[in-house]
């Protein structure tokens, strides 16, 4: 087989030599982000220049500057892995001293059980203790999250009332995931990274926002309303007192299945996450590997979350104005940008600038997400009580749940085994041009085409602001025994 030949850049002419003394500044710079010690960053960037000067007196570089900056970053989380490794050593020996005081303090009993036994876990914890409470953690929050979903449901009697209330909660999720990153770069942390401590204060402050929020809804929100289900009918029109659990079965799926608007949301919510979840799997990948700009990732993250809380208020407005399925194809639209954008960036900091402007593009996009999915949801649910009966507004939201978890790990495995058969090596210091090929198809091509069928199956729904109106009066009308108004959904829509 013809051996594919590396990919190149404009640089061709650039020695190892002339690129080093170009971009050593920027190259000290870029080292500062895995290492805070000068002098460790000095040493690593002459190891750096050595390396890269032997392999250019072995082989033809393509990409000096590009070449540079993979050696720079292999050497520094090099280093990195040693002075870990001292670490571990020094606790290891630590361990054998006698300890003055280790009884747990108040603190330690005084969180709720699945978070601080997964966010802070003692020493020498196995994969069994991390598996099991990594599970209740998450059986606990899923829990947790579809009631409270279908609540904001039931409690709302209109499209805006809907909008608005899932409108907040997307921005408390966002301001709350930008102040676990802000949390780190306050004055008295000694580091800026993620630490255990982080994790620990993370939870007691996640704890003390949740209990008393949780008192306040459950002391001033209202309940929804009590709604009385349609009878099954029989052969003869009679109605049957007691159905078996084969029939409900049975009349769960066949309300699912009929419910047209809810069939087409489902194809659009997986196809756009299939292709959210390839973009996002590989984004760090690709920002890191690739464009050789990783060290940057903490600071557009914490941007990006900064830019997709001030977004969702634009998008709430966006929604009042123009409707839910408008806008949130408008959103779509702008994930085309941002995906068939990233396949177009190149290797070096001259790309930092563009990949910020996609990165704050993405994260306004995924502020339509917040706004429109959860309302537009709620919609096919309306859609399909007025058209059966059946009050099943938990069951849709736990298909949603299920649906967000298994869309981005497809995604993910997708654009992972993409690129792996493209033989893409995140090791290696040069990749080959058809690597590239197989790494852009899995964070930009094959991302824009997910996108684009999502945007077809959300133009085909046929439910806009006008029809939920009608379809809601008739619900109001036959809860309150107001007339016969159990034809069906499609008579309103």
């Amino acid at each position: 087989m013809e051996k594919q030949k590396p990919h190149q850049t404009t640089d061709l002419s650039q020695s190892v030599t002339e690129a080093f003394i170009k971009h050593e500044t920027f190259l000290k710079r870029f080292l500062s982000r895995f290492l805070s010690r000068p002098q460790d960053i000095e040493d690593v960037v002459q190891e750096t220049y050595l390396k890269a000067f032997s392999a250019e007196k072995k082989q033809k570089i393509h990409q000096p500057k590009a070449f540079l900056f993979r050696v720079a970053r292999n050497a520094a989380l090099t280093e990195l892995t040693k002075k870990s490794q001292q670490i571990i050593n020094y606790v290891e020996d630590y361990d054998g001293l006698e300890i003055i005081n280790d009884e747990a303090s108040v603190e330690d009993y005084a969180i709720a059980p699945c978070s601080y036994f997964l966010f802070v876990p003692h020493e020498g914890v196995s994969i069994a203790y991390f598996t099991f409470w990594y599970l209740a953690f998450y059986l606990a929050l899923t829990i947790f999250i579809i009631p409270y979903l279908a609540w904001a449901n039931e409690f709302t009697a209109t499209s805006e009332e809907k909008t608005l209330v899932f409108s907040v909660m997307a921005v408390v999720g966002q301001v709350s995931g930008a102040l676990f990153y802000v949390l780190p770069l306050l004055l008295f942390f000694a580091t800026t990274e993620v630490t255990p401590e982080i994790l620990k204060i993370s939870v007691f402050l996640g704890i003390g926002f949740l209990v008393p929020g949780l008192f306040l809804a459950l002391k001033v929100v209202p309940n929804g309303p009590a709604h009385v289900p349609l009878p099954t009918l029989d052969a003869q029109g009679q109605p049957i007192a007691e159905l078996s659990l084969t029939q409900k079965l049975k009349g769960v799926l066949s309300g699912l299945v009929n419910n047209k608007p809810f069939v087409l949301y489902v194809l659009a919510f997986m196809c756009l996450g299939i292709g959210v979840g390839m973009w996002g799997g590989l984004f760090f990948i690709y920002v890191d590997t690739y464009l050789l700009l990783g060290a940057e990732f903490a600071e557009l993250s914490l941007w990006g979350m900064a830019m997709g809380a001030a977004a969702i208020p634009v998008w709430y407005r966006l929604a009042l104005r123009w409707g839910k399925r408008k806008t949130w194809l408008i959103g779509m639209a702008l994930y085309l940008v941002v995906f068939i954008g990233t396949g177009l960036l190149r290797p070096g900091p001259d790309g930092l600038h563009t990949l910020f402007a996609l990165n704050m593009l993405m994260t306004f996009a995924s502020g339509s997400m917040g706004v429109i999915a959860a309302p537009m949801l709620c919609d096919t649910i309306d859609y399909g009580r007025l058209k059966d009966g059946a009050e099943r507004s938990a069951l849709y939201f736990s298909i949603q749940a299920l649906m967000t978890k298994v869309q981005l790990a497809i995604g993910g495995a997708l654009g992972f085994a993409i690129v792996g058969w493209f033989g893409f090596d995140m090791q290696a210091t040069e990749q080959t041009e058809l690597s590239l090929i197989g790494l852009r198809l899995s964070v930009s091509w094959a991302p824009t085409v997910f996108v684009l069928l999502a945007m077809v199956f959300i133009a085909l729904m046929p439910l806009n602001e006008a029809r939920m109106a009608i379809i809601r009066r008739k619900l109001r009308a036959r809860d309150a025994g107001a007339g016969d108004v159990t034809c069906g959904a499609e008579d309103g829509a």
